[in-house]
């Protein structure tokens, strides 16, 4: 990599009301790689963007937690690595939590999330991998507008500015609706 390029790679992690309540509690994880990004520019994605959770009816809360790393090596295989951090004995340990509280909350998600990220950041850092950003976020159903459907906001510190919009989507068979957390068009901006 030289001085002109960035690689940055986006992981996240949600989690909401029923995934926290099954036997074995249910992420959505999600991650991509970016090679070769010119510095000072943005990442562009089609449509809505990169989704962080759903789409699904979430309940009373959808947590999530974004992780950006700086690629100092080959790491074309992040979805996999991703994945066997979150089945490893420190993450079933943490993830361990939900059982040990009765009803967890939204309160509890978020501490497993930032958790579940740090261990995720532990240990791609002990690659040679640079942390770039972490942000997380709950949204609430019980608010108006219902879990922040229809915001934009955007995540943002000295090397990354992450836009987020959160999309209701109506749901087909019955008439409730699903919700979809996404970045925006354009995302991350390095600097």
């Amino acid at each position: 990599m030289t001085d002109r390029y960035n690689e940055p790679c986006l992981i996240s992690i949600a989690i909401d009301e029923w995934g926290i309540a099954q036997p074995e509690p249910v992420l959505h994880l999600n991650s991509v790689y970016f090679p070769k990004v010119k510095k000072w520019t943005w990442v562009n994605f089609g449509g809505h963007g990169r989704l962080i959770y759903g789409p699904r009816n979430p309940g009373s809360f959808v947590s999530y937690s974004i992780l950006f790393m700086e690629n100092d090596h080959d790491i074309r295989r992040l979805g996999q690595t991703v994945e066997s951090i979150i089945k490893s004995p420190e993450a079933r340990s943490i993830l361990d939590t939900f059982a040990t509280v009765v009803n967890p909350t939204y309160q509890v998600a978020g501490l497993v999330l930032t958790q579940l990220t740090a261990l995720v950041a532990g240990i791609l850092q002990r690659n040679q991998d640079d942390e770039l950003g972490r942000f997380e976020g709950t949204f609430l159903r019980d608010f108006h507008p219902p879990y922040n459907a229809g915001d934009q906001f955007t995540h943002e510190n000295d090397f990354i500015t992450c836009p987020v919009k959160v999309i209701a989507l109506p749901e087909r068979e019955t008439s409730g609706e699903l919700l979809a957390a996404a970045f925006s068009g354009n995302l991350p901006k390095l600097v």
